[in-house]
Order: C-alpha cells, then sequence, then structure tokens
C-alpha cells in the first residue's frame, strides 16, 4: 500500500465529490477505492475547508507539506494546487518522497527545470504533472 499526502481540498482535491450531479471525480475519492493507495495525511490552509473536512474524516490535516510527509512517512504527494518551484524544491530536499504528482499545469523557467530534473534524478523520484481539460 502506498502512503499517500493530498495537499489541496479543492474542487480536484476533494469538493466534487460533494456534488452528485458532477460527473468528475476528485483525487481524495480515486485514492480511497484505490486499493493500492493509502491517504494518511492531507494538507489544506483554509480553516473553513479544513473544518468541513473534519466533520467526515479523521485524517489529519496539516498547514505545511513537509510536516505531513515527515509525519505520516507518505511516499506518493499528490497537489491538487498551485505551487512555485521553490517550494517544490524545498519538498524534495527535506523530505523522503518518492512519487509526485502535481495536478494543475506546472509553470517553470527552463534554469529552474533543469535544476528540478537534476535534483528529483540525483533523489530517485517519479514526477508527473497532469494536465486537466477544461470542458465548457
Amino acid at each position: 500500500m502506498i502512503k499517500t499526502t493530498l495537499v489541496g481540498l479543492g474542487k480536484i482535491g476533494y469538493l466534487y465529490d460533494r456534488n452528485n450531479t458532477n460527473l468528475r471525480i476528485s483525487h481524495f475519492s480515486s485514492l480511497l477505492k484505490d486499493k493500492r493507495f493509502k491517504i494518511v495525511s492531507v494538507v489544506e490552509k483554509k480553516n473553513k475547508i479544513v473544518k468541513n473536512f473534519k466533520r467526515k474524516s479523521n485524517l489529519p490535516v496539516y498547514k505545511k507539506i513537509e510536516n505531513a510527509i515527515i509525519d505520516s512517512n507518505a511516499s506518493f504527494l499528490v497537489i491538487a494546487c498551485d505551487l512555485n518551484f521553490k517550494s517544490l524544491k524545498k519538498i524534495i530536499i527535506k523530505t523522503n518522497i518518492k512519487y509526485i504528482l502535481v495536478e494543475k499545469p506546472f509553470n517553470i523557467s527552463k534554469n529552474n527545470f533543469k535544476e528540478l530534473k537534476t535534483l528529483l534524478k540525483k533523489k530517485k523520484i517519479f514526477f508527473f504533472n497532469k494536465l486537466s481539460e477544461k470542458f465548457l
């Protein structure tokens, strides 16, 4: 079972599940249904979302990604919110994460991309950047 930390409880992270007419499924429910994964921690900064989430789940909710990964010993990081290069680099350096999925398009300069690529290779981390489609 792959211990997973989910970052961001917005639409794609969690909120799609609250709308029964929505044909989309969130990362939260996808990970719960797949027996290969176990969500061990969640990261969310918005207090209103955290409060609503805690009514339905006993999972620990953190404000800082590094703390969530280290405390829960997660090896897979699903990022369903905006994240900049500096923050991602900090996570990679400070933790033992092995897999990273970034849901949002990842905007990065050519030099930062080279640095990220070198760092990921050095730490043997699999990095996935998922680009969602938007329907009108």
